[in-house]
């Protein structure tokens, strides 16, 4: 018997599982590896070899991790839009101390929305409180995400104002991330029911996604990146499709009633940030 913890992740399943970094491989009986080694050494040359338990937590530890470094990068991008800092900047200085790192996962940007990483936060969570441990630091990861997923919501009602509903919202990105077509739990879907609430027209455009929930039927899907941005007031980026890219500053221009935009993590920055003519919005500037 042996536990070996997947870490494939949604859209690079193939990729993920050919490319790992390493390989953690549990086991009981010392006298399996050399067969595991055989099967597994032509995937990576990295095989992480300990015990049943400790790779099953391998796993929950390494998403919680990775959790509480985004709920953290988005605290510190929230502190700076206050104090006229800029958290691009701020993750700079950082990736160059060595106690940090380059490779670092301390990118600030949206809140994670699929279920893995709360899954697993909320796994170890409920055996520390199993066994009676206190652990304020995971028991606050995933209230501090849940703050972050109405940052885009909260924006837009800032920019739309008192009179949305006389206002037009384009939305890129339905899906939950790049790569997949899946919806479920996807942060844009809940970005659009939030902004259905102000009374706004919304259209919005996902190279994968051509079916919306029934509670969405109000929302055009378009079938073209230039159609979102027509007679809009706002545009909102949200899945970060390569394509998406492609938007020029003077399509917003030409197209867009009010040329502002909403770039939470400056996917868009190389394009439009250095444009004048466009209110350019990201998160964590002051």
């Amino acid at each position: 018997f042996c536990c070996i913890p997947e870490n494939l992740r949604l859209g690079q399943a193939i990729e993920s599982f050919f490319n790992p970094d390493r390989i953690v491989v549990g086991i009981r009986d010392n006298g399996i590896r050399p067969i595991l080694e055989r099967l597994l050494s032509p995937i990576s040359s990295e095989l992480v070899w300990v015990g049943v338990e400790s790779a099953e937590m391998s796993k929950h530890a390494l998403n919680a991790f990775l959790a509480m470094s985004i709920v953290y990068s988005n605290e510190i991008a929230g502190i700076c839009e206050r104090v006229n800092a800029d958290v691009r900047e701020v993750e700079k200085t950082l990736r160059t101390e060595s106690r940090v790192g380059r490779s670092a996962y301390i990118r600030p940007g949206e809140a994670f929305s699929g279920g893995t990483l709360a899954r697993d936060v909320t796994y170890l969570t409920n055996i520390a409180d199993q066994q009676g441990l206190r652990i304020p630091v995971l028991n606050s990861v995933i209230p501090s995400n849940n703050i972050q997923k109405g940052w885009l919501f909260r924006r837009a009602q800032e920019i739309l104002g008192n009179s949305a509903q006389d206002k037009k919202v384009g939305v890129l990105g339905v899906s939950y991330k790049v790569g997949t077509d899946s919806i479920r739990r996807s942060g844009s879907i809940e970005l659009m029911r939030g902004l259905l609430t102000l009374g706004v027209q919304i259209s919005a455009f996902d190279p994968k996604v051509n079916v919306l929930p029934k509670d969405l039927s109000m929302v055009r899907l378009e079938n073209t990146i230039d159609d979102v941005t027509v007679d809009s007031d706002l545009l909102i980026l949200v899945t970060q499709w390569p394509d998406f890219q492609t938007l020029s500053s003077e399509t917003l221009i030409n197209n867009m009633r009010t040329p502002v935009v909403i770039d939470q993590s400056e996917f868009l920055a190389p394009g439009l940030s250095s444009d004048s003519r466009i209110q350019y919005i990201t998160f964590g500037k002051g």
